[in-house]
């Protein structure tokens, strides 16, 4: 007689639609799935649960917090030498090419992460 029970490394843990974790064996699983498909599954979970957004007007202050001293750096480093050479809308297009970047990827992730207890009270 053989056994139907999963070896460890055929078994693989789903979750049913009431939630809680069941093991499976792969060969019965969904092979089409890609892994795309599973990170917005995932995704829609995580945006399911019951978190508590961030408070927008903290948000907006913390984006405050975040712009300001990087837009005061780079108009203090480049004004004195674009503004005599160029048009202000071209200045402001650098500028923001330049701001917008370190906001997205370095400051608002660093800024989230540090505040983020403060900003979900």
């Amino acid at each position: 007689m053989t056994s139907t029970r999963p070896t460890a490394k055929t078994a693989c843990l789903r979750t049913t639609t009431e939630g809680t974790p069941t093991r499976e064996n792969r060969s019965s699983r969904d092979k089409s799935a890609t892994n795309a498909e599973r990170r917005a599954r995932i995704f829609v979970q995580h945006m399911s649960s019951s978190v508590k957004p961030p408070s927008r007007h903290r948000t907006v202050l913390l984006t405050w917090l975040g712009i300001w001293p990087i837009i005061t750096l780079v108009l203090w480093l480049l004004l004195p030498l674009l503004l005599p050479r160029l048009p202000l809308p071209l200045i402001t297009l650098l500028v923001t090419a330049i701001v917008v970047p370190v906001m997205g990827y370095c400051v608002m992730p660093f800024l989230h992460r540090h505040f983020d207890g403060w900003l979900r009270r």
